[in-house]
């Protein structure tokens, strides 16, 4: 007992159990020790929940799988790690529970690859790779013991929020099972399990504190997994009235040397240091106005949030221009759901129901519907060939400046819209309604 340091009743008994020899080796012929829990590698391998151990994948199709994820889908939210984790098999090998996640999503977009699809461009098996995955990922809610809470179960909780199964209710018609309630629950096990992990400081102080060697590979790669439920936890408080549960605001402090470290080898780091500054903006404007929610904001804080976009969108743009982001891309759409999800949640009087008698409108109101109309007419002119700049100039931040020819659409930008995390296709789908709406209502012409 000398040996034995009191933590919590269940962290004292694992270490006894871990200095004892004997339960240990005892612990190794249990099926479950709840106390010590141990799991070998080739019972991972031989795992139920392996797609190619099922015979439901050839290894082939697994990586054909990987390639469709980080060609297509990655870009949109990478908080993967190109160059660890773009081996199918070396996935199976660390993480089964990962391997099967992006086996899922790549399955789900398997027409790219021109190989065996179904009618509805699925996977032959995408039916039997879900049912894996939803038996895998309930185990982590249900069963889940102290070796599940690993860096890489967290990226497969992100990687089922942002790109959900498909089903098929109607014939011929695929509908994704995203919805707000489903992505919050498993977005709160994914906070969970990070602050058990001490994410949310592990992740940080590498890049805050002074260190002789620098961040390491592993550094960054939590950073990019933290900023990701970060930028989760946000869009669902915005688009759904959820409360954020996480403070991005540690993150802000350190996103820039984080993006532009000699050791960010990603690409895509500077877009992902760019948006945990939106998600900031945002817990600030929620933080000033009272409303964990942001469904009613005072004026100074609206005011004080449109120019902290206006301050982020000058300094961003030209640094993310140089490595080649466009204006369609994240975290150019983050920024104009952001604008519009906060900017509109105070015209929902005036915009409930046609007004019999025009009154004047307080300016702060005509500010947020003129900042709001922006927003979601960029949203959906983002979408046309009519935008043929990389990025848009100053001259462009006005509905003015918009051309005033038909639009038509930008085949490229819709084809690398279609693997666009499910969220999206919200905002994208409020944004077209909040205009038709304006003008139902008689609040534009």
């Amino acid at each position: 007992m000398d040996a034995v340091d009191l933590d919590t009743p269940m962290s004292t008994l694992r270490n006894i159990a871990s200095l004892s020899k004997d339960n240990v080796s005892a612990s190794r012929n249990m099926t479950y020790d709840p106390i010590f829990p141990m799991i070998g590698r080739q019972e991972r391998r031989a795992s139920v929940f392996d797609p190619v151990t099922q015979g439901i994948l050839t290894m082939e199709d697994a990586q054909q799988s990987f390639d469709i994820f980080f060609e297509h889908c990655h870009p949109m939210a990478p908080f993967l790690c190109i160059q660890s984790q773009r081996s199918a098999a070396l996935v199976r090998e660390a993480s089964p529970v990962l391997f099967l996640s992006v086996c899922a999503v790549g399955a789900r977009f398997w027409q790219t690859a021109n190989r065996r699809t179904n009618y509805q461009g699925l996977h032959e098996n995408y039916r039997a790779i879900i049912a894996l995955l939803d038996s895998s990922l309930s185990r982590l809610l249900l069963q889940p013991i102290l070796s599940d809470v690993t860096l890489d179960h967290i990226r497969s909780l992100l990687l089922y929020i942002q790109w959900m199964p498909v089903e098929q209710e109607t014939p011929g018609i695929c509908q994704t099972r995203y919805n707000d309630i489903s992505a919050w629950s498993v977005l709160g096990l994914a906070i969970r399990y990070s602050i058990f992990l001490g994410l949310d400081r592990s992740a940080v102080t590498p890049f805050s504190t002074p260190n002789s060697t620098g961040p390491e590979q592993e550094d960054f790669a939590r950073l990019r997994v933290w900023i990701n439920v970060l930028t989760c936890d946000c869009h669902l408080m915005l688009s759904a009235g959820l409360p954020a549960s996480v403070d991005p605001e540690p993150v802000t402090m350190i996103g820039r040397a984080f993006a532009s470290h000699e050791k960010a080898l990603q690409p895509d780091d500077s877009r992902v240091a760019a948006i945990s500054e939106l998600v900031a903006i945002v817990k600030r404007a929620a933080r000033s106005s009272g409303d964990p929610r942001l469904r009613v904001l005072d004026a100074a804080s609206l005011k004080k949030a449109n120019a902290e976009f206006d301050n982020w969108e000058a300094f961003w743009t030209s640094k993310l221009t140089r490595n080649n982001c466009q204006h369609n891309q994240m975290p150019f759409t983050s920024l104009r759901s952001y604008r519009l999800a906060i900017n509109s949640a105070g015209l929902g009087s005036m915009l409930s129901r046609k007004q019999q008698h025009h009154e004047p409108m307080q300016l702060s109101l005509l500010q947020a519907l003129d900042a709001s109309l922006l927003a979601a007419a960029q949203t959906i002119f983002a979408l046309s060939n009519e935008t043929n700049t990389q990025t848009w100039t100053r001259q462009s931040y006005s509905l003015t400046s918009f051309p005033l020819c038909p639009f038509t659409i930008d085949e490229t930008a819709l084809g690398r819209f279609r693997f666009s995390v499910d969220s999206s296709w919200i905002t994208h789908s409020f944004a077209a309604v909040f205009l038709v709406l304006c003008y139902a209502r008689g609040a534009i012409d």
